[in-house]
Order: structure tokens, then sequence, then C-alpha cells
């Protein structure tokens, strides 16, 4: 966390250029009409769909976890991070979920840690392999050079996992505790229910595809299910970068560039983002602080773990040699 301000600084600076660009380039007139076509339905079926892709993603989660953890403590620790990184910026949503399961099911760090990341990584691969594949053909880049960049990626991560297996005979030098997290993160990746893992990830992305269309189909009700799928893909993939909490702005300003290669209008696409991204706040926090209320995370209890939290730390660092 050695670098925490100056990416806290970079991600609202971020956050508020790239809302700015998108409101400055705008026509309000048409942005007050498009918002005001909003239907209640439409809200009511997104949400839906956005509840059965929370159920199914803590269901691939706990997958990862282990059969100690219940359904429910998966499922409130996940509302949990999504609250915190509605509220808190650099992603701290993933540690906050991760000390959950700690604290709440006795899972290890390293486990919990390892099975964010795997699950991470594995919605950015998803994702990036979907906006290649359903890649428009009249996108200014062409396919060809996509492919291209996808090749070299590849041979990048081969060349890291090579690495990786030539070093192997130094894992016995590594301090102990990363050697304990290498250990946890292959036992992870080794798990039997990694198919339901992965079957439990297939269906969250549909669900949330299905989210997607529910909304995106007001203002653009000529889009097919494969454009509206590449557009949630490279959408969420621009959430990537930098931002303030909740990825205001840099959601919004990646959802109009997205829908202006599928020819939407920018009026009705920056209707169709705002819309889209006020309602996933708003259930996120409505989840998250649902969770804290089913987990009793009261303000007391949050202050005394707090509290355990620094007494152990300090006492860690007193016994250090």
């Amino acid at each position: 966390m050695k670098h925490a301000p100056t990416r806290l600084m970079l991600g609202v600076v971020l956050s508020a250029v790239a809302l700015a660009a998108v409101l400055l380039t705008v026509d309000l007139a048409a942005l007050r009409a498009a918002l005001a076509v909003t239907p209640l339905p439409a809200l009511g079926l997104a949400g839906l769909w956005f509840g059965l892709a929370m159920l199914t993603r803590a269901w691939a989660w706990r997958a990862l976890l282990g059969p100690q953890v219940s359904f429910g403590r998966a499922f409130w620790a996940l509302q949990i991070g999504f609250l915190v990184n509605n509220l808190v910026p650099l992603r701290l949503g993933e540690l906050a979920r991760a000390w959950v399961v700690h604290r709440e099911a006795a899972v290890p760090w390293s486990r919990a840690l390892s099975s964010i990341a795997l699950a991470r990584l594995t919605d950015g691969a998803l994702l990036a392999l979907v906006v290649v594949l359903l890649w428009p053909a009249h996108a200014v880049l062409p396919r060809a050079w996509v492919w291209r960049a996808v090749a070299l990626a590849l041979a990048v991560l081969v060349l890291v996992g090579g690495l990786a297996w030539a070093m192997r005979g130094l894992r016995a030098r590594l301090p102990a505790r990363l050697r304990d997290a290498l250990v946890e993160a292959a036992a992870v990746a080794q798990r039997p229910a990694l198919a339901r893992f992965a079957l439990g990830k297939a269906l969250t992305w549909a669900l949330l595809a299905a989210y997607y269309r529910a909304l995106v189909r007001v203002w653009a009700p000529d889009l097919g299910w494969g454009a509206t799928v590449w557009a949630m893909a490279a959408s969420t993939l621009g959430i990537a970068a930098p931002s303030a909490p909740g990825y205001i702005g840099v959601y919004e300003a990646a959802a109009v560039g997205v829908l202006a290669v599928l020819q939407v209008p920018q009026a009705d696409a920056l209707a169709f983002a705002l819309v889209q991204h006020g309602l996933y706040l708003l259930l996120t926090t409505l989840l998250g602080v649902l969770a804290l209320a089913r987990l009793g995370w009261s303000r007391a209890r949050w202050r005394a773990e707090w509290a355990t939290a620094q007494s152990t730390a300090s006492s860690s660092r007193r016994n250090r040699p």
C-alpha cells in the first residue's frame, strides 16, 4: 500500500475527467428526454437478474473456499465486499470479503485471497475472450490485430509460467508466509470443485448479460444478443482503470464509448449507463447493509475487531527478531 495515496488521487482524477468528458459532450436536453423513458418493469426485471447473478457468484466462490464455508457466509461476505468497493477506493472490498470469511469461517488468509485472485483472473479472461470473439465487424480496430494482442499476451503468460517452473527449486528459500500462500494458491486451483466454480462463473455472466440487456434494450432496442454481450464485456473491462469508489465516471465513459461503436446515440448511451450504474450501486449497497445486519457487524463490533487486529499486529512486530 506504499503508493496508495498516489493511486487514490489518480483514480479520483480519472473518474472526474471521465465523467466531465461524457457530460460536456452530450446534449443535456436529449439526455433528460432519454432518462424520462426509464420504465419500472425493466428496472424490476434487471434487479431480478442481478440478484440471481449474486447468488451464482457466491456459489462459485464457495466452491473455491471449501465445504467449511456455508453458502450464506460466502454470499454475505461477497455483499460486504461490494459495499466496501462502493465506499472505499483501491478495490479494498476484495480484502474486506477475504477478512469476513477469515473471521466468520476460519478460512486461512492465503486461501481466501487466492480464491478471490483466481475468481478475478477468470472473470478478466472470460470477458476478454468474449470481447475478441464477438468483436463487431464495423469496429475501428480490425479483429486480426486483436488476435495478435491475445497471442502476445498468451506468449507472455507462457514465458512467466516457464520462469516460475524453472525457479521452483527456490521455493524452500522463500519466506514461510509467501511459501504458504503459494501452496494455498496451488491447492485452490486444483480443487475437485473447480468444475462447479466454472459452471457458477458461466451462469453468473449469463445472468449479468440478461441484467444488462433488460436495461439496454430500453434505449437501444435494435441491439441483438451478440452485440449486447459484447458491450457488457467491453464496458466491464473498462472499469479495470483506476477510479473513485464505485467506479463513478470511469464506467459511464466506458459504457458510452462501447455503445458508440455500436452506433447508439450518445444521449441514449449515457442515459443507459447512468441508470444501469445507479441500479448497480443501489442494489449492492442495500445487499451490503443487509449483510452487515445479518452477520451482526455493528459499529461496536467493527471497532472491537479493528482494535484486536491492531493489537495482534503490534504483538507480531514486537516479537519479530
